[in-house]
């Protein structure tokens, strides 16, 4: 492979690295080179004082033209690069040889030096000046004589060392603009949403329409001020239980928080959650926790040793049930049924009067006997008349046998509270009034009983 081959293979691997390098300027300071080379070799004999430098010089202007013929633009710069420097060198090199030397026959030898030559006319002589072919102006070297370098953009970042020359950019990032993905005018560095177009005054994210202070294109919410965790929706409460419905397992059915918002399950439906039921699959009252009383007896049936039947509460030796039928006893003039104390004869009054006369008195000792030994006993005494007169006087003669009947048991020893009168005249007949006998069976006095 000859030379010429060999710098095109190693000038593909750099072709990325030109990208930003215009075929412009590499033709620019070629010819500034070239030129400078040709002044050193003819005007300072650089052949003579600087041969090496001067070789590497055009060398390597041959090698940059090369690699920018390519399209490796890198390349050539690198390539450049060396060249400018040993121009440099080859310059200070051959500025002793360009020193004239004057001899003047039969006089002392005397050197006389010559001014050297400014060939750019830009005031600096050319063994002084950097860029001999091209004016400049004076400045430290290695740019003495050498033109300021131009700032095509107006960035204040030279072309020569800016790497965006036709784009304006800051120092910092030299001379290119920083990168600005959404375009939206806020470079990404100071971007709080880069990929998304926004003003500066929010730091380039978009507006917040609720102000809750999460931009419109992360609010789920927009027109809703909200929360962070929500991503800018409002917390809310739909059923009002407290428990907020992000969390709520059941935001529309009210429930404790220690049951993430749902209601306690409440089998039976008697407003009692089985959590707190005793009685979770029979309906029942809170009082009892969830249990029912059946008989309604004030204890509940779990705890009711009778649960159908009403009896006295605990600490009673019999937990809810009634107390024991009394020993049976035979009465010889009553008889104790379901509804009534039936008694097997009358309860005899003088003539028209609500005196009780005394052949009645074993008979009501007995009726007596009978709520003494029912305890829990209530009776209604009714006093009953024939037809015989008025109804008025037979109503007030009714309700008189009727009380003195009643006063003569709570003679006895019966609570008054379990005794009632009333008279009923002869409203409620149980024979005909037409005939004596059947009078005689309508004038009598009856024992209902009201409770057991």
């Amino acid at each position: 492979m000859n030379e010429r081959g060999r710098l095109v293979v190693v000038a593909a691997v750099a072709a990325l690295a030109s990208a930003c390098v215009t075929s412009g300027q590499i033709e620019e300071r070629e010819g500034v080179l070239r030129s400078q080379i040709k002044m050193v070799r003819e005007k300072q004999r650089g052949e003579e004082c600087a041969a090496r430098n001067l070789a590497i010089a055009e060398a390597n202007v041959d090698f940059a033209a090369i690699e920018a013929d390519e399209g490796y633009g890198g390349r050539a710069i690198d390539h450049l690069d060396i060249a400018e420097a040993a121009a440099r060198k080859a310059v200070e090199e051959s500025k002793p040889c360009a020193a004239v030397k004057v001899v003047i026959p039969n006089a002392p030898k005397v050197q006389v030096a010559v001014t050297a030559r400014d060939t750019d006319g830009d005031g600096i002589p050319d063994p002084d000046d950097d860029c001999p072919l091209v004016p400049g102006v004076r400045q430290p070297h290695p740019k003495n004589g050498c033109p300021l370098p131009t700032d095509r953009d107006g960035d204040g970042v030279p072309d020569d060392i800016d790497r965006c020359p036709d784009v304006a950019g800051p120092k910092e990032n030299d001379g290119c603009p920083w990168p600005d993905r959404d375009k939206d005018g806020v470079p990404d560095r100071e971007d709080r949403c880069p990929d998304v177009p926004g003003p500066a005054s929010n730091q380039g994210c978009p507006l917040d329409r609720d102000g809750d202070g999460i931009p419109d294109d992360k609010d789920l919410c927009p027109d809703e001020p909200g929360v962070p965790e929500l991503q800018g929706c409002p917390i809310k409460d739909s059923d009002g239980d407290g428990v907020p419905d992000h969390l709520d397992k059941c935001p529309l059915i009210a429930g404790p928080p220690e049951n993430n918002g749902c209601p306690w399950p409440d089998r039976d439906g008697d407003g009692v959650p089985d959590k707190d039921d005793k009685c979770p699959d029979v309906p029942g009252l809170k009082k009892f926790a969830g249990c029912p009383d059946t008989d309604g007896d004030g204890i509940p049936d779990p705890d009711d040793d009778c649960p159908t039947e009403p009896g006295p509460s605990a600490p009673h030796p019999r937990n809810g049930c009634p107390p024991p039928p009394p020993e049976i006893r035979h009465y010889s003039l009553v008889v104790v049924t379901k509804k009534q104390i039936e008694i097997k004869q009358q309860v005899h009054f003088a003539t028209n009067k609500w005196e009780i006369l005394p052949d009645s008195f074993e008979l009501l000792n007995q009726v007596a006997q009978v709520m003494k030994d029912y305890a829990s006993m209530n009776i209604e005494v009714q006093g009953h008349t024939d037809n015989v007169s008025g109804r008025a006087h037979n109503l007030k003669l009714s309700q008189h046998r009727a009380d003195s009947v009643r006063t003569y048991l709570v003679k006895q020893g019966i609570d008054p509270s379990r005794l009632t009168a009333k008279g009923f005249a002869f409203d409620v007949p149980i024979a005909s009034n037409s005939t004596e006998r059947g009078r005689a069976a309508n004038r009598r006095v009856e024992f209902h009983i009201t409770a057991q």
